[in-house]
């Protein structure tokens, strides 16, 4: 039997460090954070799937633009887009949306 991997990419809008990271450039070629750290993750070859959860509306156009094809985008709701969001609670939204289909790939 096959191992699969699924990588997940938690996209938070409201970085208090750094105020809209996952958008700008920082020397990646032109390339805005999350666009490069995609193209990292699709370069290696070690997942089967590549999952993006994000409330901004900006990452989603990233990633249907450049990768609809090769990333599961899931629409986090506000509730789960907060700071104090555990990691744990967006993983189970991951499961819940695999298991019943709630949404598929932009």
């Amino acid at each position: 039997m096959a191992i699969s991997c699924s990588c997940f990419l938690p996209c938070r809008k409201g970085s208090e460090r750094v105020p809209q990271k996952n958008i700008k450039t920082f020397g990646f070629k032109g390339m805005s954070l999350v666009r490069h750290k995609i193209e990292q993750l699709i370069k290696a070859n070690v997942f089967s799937e590549i999952v993006v959860s994000t409330d901004d509306e900006m990452v989603m156009e990233i990633v249907h633009e450049f990768f609809k094809d090769e990333v599961l985008l899931i629409e986090r709701a506000p509730q789960l887009a907060r700071s104090s969001t555990k990691l744990v609670n967006l993983v189970m939204l991951v499961m819940f949306v695999r298991m019943n289909g709630y949404c598929g790939r932009m």
